[in-house]
């Protein structure tokens, strides 16, 4: 590894294209999987033809510099180049056309290929492919250990307003509490940080705070593995520790709901999200399980007690219910069983909307409900039955997304991206002058809740929840409204780093665009991505992108065409020369070439200087995953995901069969899932989908993995053998579609969980190191106390 940190080229930096997706398919046996080597490699010293390029190698990491881990330690430029492949000879092995008996797919072929020394044989279910190491490499003496740093989780970018409600809270230490993902996330504005509680095994699916007490309920979906069950954690947010598991093998599906009660402190009710839309209500202390109903048939959006009555109300798909429940006639103390009755809202002579969307109660006991008709209903106490009391009617276009309340007054807000402030006497707020009592945020607002401020909730700054999973700060009394956290509300996979890797852009299928500054945790700018002379608010869905010379952005889609974009998002140019998806993006620095991969089995490749195509690839038999350039810009490499492995001429655009001639080709970047530096990553029982994502660290001699069950794993690189164990980063509820390196850090992107997390790359502490730092303060300690 750490003669691989040593061999850095000056463009080992250079942006990496994100992932194409790769649909899964049944998972192969443990014994379909397999990785045999001829020899075992050394990833010691060189010698013969690999060492007569290890000048050149050095000569190029010392430009590039090298770059510290957290801790202090930095990658050393004096270990030559014995781990990474030396440059091609000037005579470069001539392409072949047509079909060659050595070509990829043939049995008797690879089996020829795989008897050559230095050669490694691939297996995936019934496909394989063989790699080959660089000349000259001897097994090592012992494995490696694991990567010599640790991945710690930094900052988390997004908010899960797409498929949650009522999940934003304010908390008295200034901090917002929310989720996304697998984490629950407090973040204090004052010191843009973090704090997470991560013991979730699950997506996180809906969230409350207890109304008297520090604690969170989370309750989250069951996943594709046995420990990714359906429940309900309850947490304590002061000291993020556990108090009970709830549901753990009773709930089914997801929770999708969950509600504190404020008259009985102990009882949580919960939303299952299986077909009897299951109620239930438990003793969260004990962990007792007290009650449970059938809920509807239909969909249950809203669950939450009234704090004067005590009574539970569900609302949802044209329903609403009012719940009483109490202890049962053959209720014990030792088995404490409650029973639980409905009663439906009475609609009178009003319209029965589609769909409730929230619910809220007023300092009475009043329940209020927003619709989907952008109606305001205000249901009075029973006498004997509930009723419709007062209509604050179309006060949103659209629904009514979001309502919260408070002593003085309530807040309501919807897709209209109006968030309007009421009194009680249910009139628009009386404000100063200068203030507004109503205020756009250009995006359907999913939550609102009130700034608590030393004198209790303020009505005139308020947090919201977009429905574009970004939280924004609003103040009513000058009409501003910030974000303070940036997120993606679509499938996002198009992750890289800028050149100088101080910079990371993302795009996914919400059709925007985001520049981070990973060093700082901030977005530093954001845009909608349109078509050329688009003025409708069409989304580009986003698969692809990497940056080029000059800083300019490109982006992949899914309608096959990609853009070019400046530095600053500004679009310069669209090109739109094929009908199926793009899925990847590689970029020459040294020949200033572009390829595109697409759906198509195709790669085409365009001279940046005039954006005009030079040359096609064909050869691939499905989907092209992953390119990357050589070094020196002559040849291609791309894997293809029916666990293709090919290799081409860029002048040419021809295939080369001979791809034994190409072991000690330098490769710009490392994308490819497949190759001799990547075989490491496979394990037995691995299907072609279960790799989502490949990058490579140069000056850190590590290589990053995103996987199909939300890990990021960090290899040493080269991976040439599976027997060294990866670290591993849990967090992800969704596969990785994309990765990348920034600075001491790595980026991924969880494609459907919708988030961006940044992972900060941690020194292990050396034993010997630290033995002889504690034996020099023994000394330092013992020559005080002689010597005064």
């Amino acid at each position: 590894a750490a003669a691989a940190a040593a061999a850095a080229t000056s463009t080992g930096a250079a942006a990496a294209a994100a992932k194409a997706g790769r649909k899964p398919s049944n998972k192969a046996d443990p014994k379909d999987v397999r990785v045999s080597h001829v020899p075992p490699l050394h990833l010691g010293s060189a010698s013969g033809s690999l060492s007569s390029s290890s000048s050149s190698l050095s000569s190029q990491a010392s430009r590039a510099g090298p770059r510290k881990v957290s801790g202090g330690a930095s990658a050393s430029a004096g270990a030559a180049a014995g781990a990474v492949a030396a440059r091609p000879s000037k005579s470069s092995p001539a392409s072949s056309k047509g079909k060659s008996p050595m070509s990829p797919g043939n049995g008797s072929s690879e089996a020829l290929l795989s008897s050559l020394p230095g050669a490694s044989r691939l297996q995936i279910r019934n496909r394989h492919v063989t790699v080959f190491s660089p000349k000259d490499f001897v097994p090592p003496a012992e494995p490696e250990p694991q990567p010599p740093v640790s991945v710690e989780l930094d900052f988390v970018h997004g908010y899960q307003g797409k498929r949650g409600r009522a999940n934003l809270f304010e908390l008295e230490s200034g901090e917002i509490a929310y989720y996304i993902s697998g984490f629950c996330i407090l973040y204090s504005p004052e010191s843009h940080t973090q704090r997470f509680y991560r013991e979730h095994t699950g997506e996180v699916r809906c969230m409350t705070l207890h109304p008297s007490q520090p604690v969170f309920a989370s309750g989250q979906a069951a996943g594709n593995n046995q420990d990714a069950k359906a429940h309900v954690r309850v947490w304590n947010w002061k000291n993020l520790e556990t108090s009970t598991v709830v549901g753990m093998g009773f709930l089914r599906r997801a929770v999708v709901a969950v509600a504190f009660s404020a008259l009985a402190p102990e009882i949580l009710a919960v939303t299952d999200e299986d077909s009897n839309h299951t109620i239930s209500l438990w003793n969260w202390n004990t962990g007792q399980q007290l009650a449970e109903t059938r809920g509807h048939t239909e969909t249950i959006i809203c669950l939450a007690f009234n704090p004067v009555t005590g009574d539970l109300v569900t609302c949802g798909k044209q329903h609403i219910y009012f719940w009483s429940y109490g202890p049962a006639e053959n209720d014990t103390a030792d088995a404490r069983k409650y029973v639980m009755t409905k009663k439906s809202g009475i609609f009178q002579t009003n319209d029965k909307p589609r769909y409730f969307l929230c619910v809220a109660f007023s300092p009475l006991g009043d329940t209020l409900t927003g619709d989907s008709n952008g109606n305001i209903y205000v249901w009075g106490r029973p006498m004997p039955s509930h009723v419709i009391v007062r209509v604050l009617s179309k006060i949103h276009e659209g629904g009514v997304f979001a309502l919260t309340t408070t002593v003085h007054g309530f807040v309501t807000a919807g897709k209209d991206g109006w968030v309007r402030i009421w009194n009680w006497a249910y009139e628009k707020f009386t404000v100063q002058e200068g203030e507004s009592n109503e205020v756009q945020v250009h995006a359907p607002v999913r939550c609102v809740t009130p700034a608590f401020t030393p004198k209790g909730f303020s009505l005139s700054q308020i947090t919201i929840g977009t429905l574009t999973n970004c939280i924004m700060s609003m103040d009513a009394s000058d009409r501003s409204v910030h974000t303070i956290i940036q997120g993606h509300s679509g499938d996002v996979s198009a992750l890289c780093s800028s050149p100088t890797g101080d910079l990371v852009f993302s795009a996914g299928f919400d059709g925007v665009l985001v520049c981070w500054n990973p060093a700082e945790h901030r977005r530093v700018w954001a845009v909608k991505l349109r078509s050329e002379g688009d003025t409708e608010e069409e989304e580009m869905q986003a698969t692809c992108i990497t940056v080029v010379a000059e800083g300019d952005i490109v982006v992949g889609y899914t309608n096959g065409s990609f853009q070019i974009l400046a530095s600053d998002g500004t679009l310069k140019s669209n090109i739109y020369d094929r009908r199926q998806g793009v899925t990847c993006l590689a970029y020459s620095f040294a020949k200033n070439m572009l390829a595109v991969g697409g759906q198509d089995n195709l790669i085409n490749v365009y001279d940046c200087a005039k954006w005009a195509k030079v040359g096609v690839c064909k050869g691939h038999s499905s989907a092209v995953a992953d390119i990357d350039w050589s070094d020196d810009g002559q040849f291609l490499q791309s894997c293809a995901n029916s666990v293709e492995l090919l290799f081409w001429d860029a002048k040419t655009c021809q295939q080369i069969q001979q791809q034994a001639q190409l072991r000690d080709v330098v490769w710009e970047t490392q994308h490819c899932h497949l190759g001799w530096s990547t075989q490491g990553i496979w394990n037995p029982g691995d299907d072609i989908a279960d790799v989502a994502s490949v990058e490579r660290s140069l000056q850190l001699g590590l290589l990053a993995v995103g996987d199909s069950a939300g890990r990021v794993r960090l290899h040493r690189y080269p991976c040439w053998t599976n027997a060294t164990a990866p670290r591993i980063a849990i967090g992800h509820t969704a596969r990785v579609g994309g990765i990348c390196f920034s600075g001491d850090s790595i980026v991924s992107a969880g494609s459907s969980d919708n988030a961006v997390v940044q992972w900060r790359l941690v020194d292990d502490e050396v034993p010997e190191a630290a033995e002889a730092a504690a034996a020099a303060a023994a000394t330092a300690a013992a020559t005080a106390t002689t010597n005064p």
